[in-house]
């Protein structure tokens, strides 16, 4: 086992120890009558010699010397031990003192140096704070020089051009188109490239806000449009161009990314091979533009008019195009006539959009928001439109061969007069649909629950003249009749609107039964509006949804009970 050290072995109990032992020894003394009797005792002699005139005479001297008593050794030890003892405490004292003194001047060394620490920190956050402070003013002095040069850069750049503009009179020249001489063309060309040359240098030389300026500068002075001034790969990313006229500019292989373009006129653009992500397009005019190899990464094309125009140098083809991004966003686009062949649109938001006369066979369209979009006279053969949603669009006309067509919703669509051989209808949604003049024969998966209403709340798909499959037992005119009058009643719209109003209000004053088979002919005029608006013009032009509200609510007003 480990000793445990004494812990009452220190120098305070070593001296009650002693003291306690002198105590001890004086009583035995005391006891034994040392104190008195003494110690030592006895005689001393002295013997001294003195010459004198007769001889030499000695003298014997005897002296008693008392015996030494305990009494006497104390005193002795006491004056012997008082310098010891002094001794001790003054050595304990300075050993004390000595001790306080270092300890002293350890804290005194600790404050200094902490003091020192101190005041080192305080030099090293001064001098940080005077460095910081010295680059930010040699950054701002920096960033005005930089102002200073771009702004001497674009004011010489206005200079230069307005006076090639003012000298050679280009503008002039170029509105005299091809009246203008030889000369003058090739001034105009020659001036075209020195301009297009000072443009591009410049550009790259200046900030987004300058560009800005710059891009405007070009536009109002008309240089675009009527030099036909080449942007092919000028820097004109994250810019804010809103608005802008661009009409057939060549900005082929130019990156615009992040650039904004809502409602500018982009008519007759070459944008081959550009990059447009995340471009804001918005209502921009791009008629005509040549969109081959474009890539429209998570453009937003909302209300973007890309059709095909007749004037256009285009092919009228997005070969390539990437619109495959899911924030691709194209509400309301225009794309008439357009070439899209095997296209990926999965997914996307193309409700109202316009893609009239496009060509969409084999594009994927699977799950695409086609609500009340412009399909009419397209081309969706073998396209994949599975789980799309085409509620009240207009596919008048359109080729839908071998098409994929499960579990769409086509409710209200206007399907007239469409070719459907081979399409695969399994599971479709055609209720309200418009299927007159329809091609279906050839049609897979259809049953003859999808041309009858599910419930009293629905209506059935209009049938006239349709080309039913083989073995849907299902009157295919039977629609005709109600179809026909509603085509004969009226070119406008107030006037259909009174006359059947009228027509049926005389009809129940005279027969609530016969009212009732007319309100339920109007409430299939509801379910038929998407038919209305979404069609080509006609004879009898368009029946709006207000009109429908407004014609049943006259009816409850004038025959509550019904």
């Amino acid at each position: 086992m480990e000793k445990k050290p004494l812990k009452w072995l220190n120098w305070r109990n070593g001296i009650s120890l002693g003291v306690g032992l002198v105590v001890l020894g004086i009583a035995i003394a005391l006891a034994t009558g040392q104190l008195k009797a003494g110690i030592g005792g006895g005689e001393t002699v002295v013997t001294s010699e003195k010459t004198t005139v007769g001889g030499i005479e000695t003298t014997t001297t005897t002296t008693p010397q008392e015996a030494k008593t305990l009494w006497d050794l104390f005193n002795l030890a006491g004056v012997v031990a008082v310098p010891i003892v002094l001794g001790i405490l003054g050595f304990r004292l300075q050993a004390q003192q000595q001790k306080q003194n270092e300890a002293q001047k350890q804290r005194e060394l600790e404050q200094a140096e902490k003091l020192a620490d101190t005041q080192r920190e305080q030099t090293e956050k001064l001098a940080a704070v005077e460095r910081e402070q010295t680059e930010k003013l040699a950054a701002v002095e920096r960033e005005i020089a930089e102002q200073n040069r771009q702004e001497e850069a674009l004011q010489n750049y206005y200079d230069k051009v307005s006076a090639l503009l003012v000298d050679k009179n280009l503008l002039a020249i170029a509105a005299k188109g091809d009246t203008a001489t030889t000369e003058e063309k090739e001034l105009l060309n020659v001036s075209g490239e020195v301009i297009r040359a000072r443009t591009l240098a410049t550009l790259r030389r200046l900030d987004k806000t300058r560009r800005d300026s710059l891009i405007q500068f070009l536009s109002e002075a008309e240089i675009i449009s009527e030099l036909r001034l080449n942007l092919k790969g000028a820097h004109l990313s994250q810019m804010n161009l809103n608005g802008i006229n661009l009409k057939g500019t060549d900005l082929s292989e130019t990156d615009l990314s992040k650039i904004h373009l809502t409602g500018a006129n982009l008519t007759n653009a070459n944008l081959t091979g550009a990059n447009l992500d995340e471009v804001n397009l918005s209502n921009a005019n791009l008629t005509g533009a040549n969109l081959d190899e474009v890539n429209f990464s998570k453009a937003v094309l909302r209300g973007a008019n890309l059709a095909l125009s007749t004037d256009s140098p285009s092919t009228g083809s997005l070969i390539g195009a990437n619109l495959s991004v899911a924030s691709c966003y194209m509400h309301g686009i225009n794309l008439r006539g357009r070439n899209l062949i095997g296209v990926n649109l999965q997914g996307k938001h193309l409700t109202e959009a316009c893609l009239r006369d496009a060509d969409l066979s084999e594009a994927n369209l699977m799950a695409a928001d086609l609500s009340k979009a412009d399909l009419s006279y397209t081309n969706l053969s073998k396209a994949n439109l599975r789980k799309a949603k085409l509620f009240g669009a207009g596919l008048r006309g359109a080729k839908l061969l071998d098409a994929n067509l499960r579990d769409t919703d086509l409710r209200g669509a206007d399907l007239r007069d469409t070719k459907l051989g081979g399409a695969d209808l399994t599971d479709a949604d055609l209720r309200e649909a418009d299927l007159s003049y329809a091609d279906l024969s050839g049609a897979l998966g259809l049953t003859k629950e999808q041309f009858f209403k599910k419930s009293d709340n629905d209506f059935s798909p209009c049938l006239c003249k349709t080309k039913l499959p083989e073995g849907i037992d299902v009157d295919s005119d039977r629609d005709c009749n109600w179809r026909l009058r509603l085509l004969q009643e009226t070119e406008k719209e107030d006037e259909f609107l009174d006359k059947l109003i009228e027509r049926d209000v005389e009809r129940a004053e005279e027969d609530m039964m016969k009212l009732q088979d007319e309100l339920e002919k109007a409430r299939n005029i509801k379910g038929q509006r998407y038919y209305y608006n979404y069609q080509a013009p006609t004879s009898y032009g368009k029946v709006s949804e207000n009109t429908v509200e407004k014609l049943l609510k006259e009816l409850a007003r004038k025959s509550p009970e019904t």
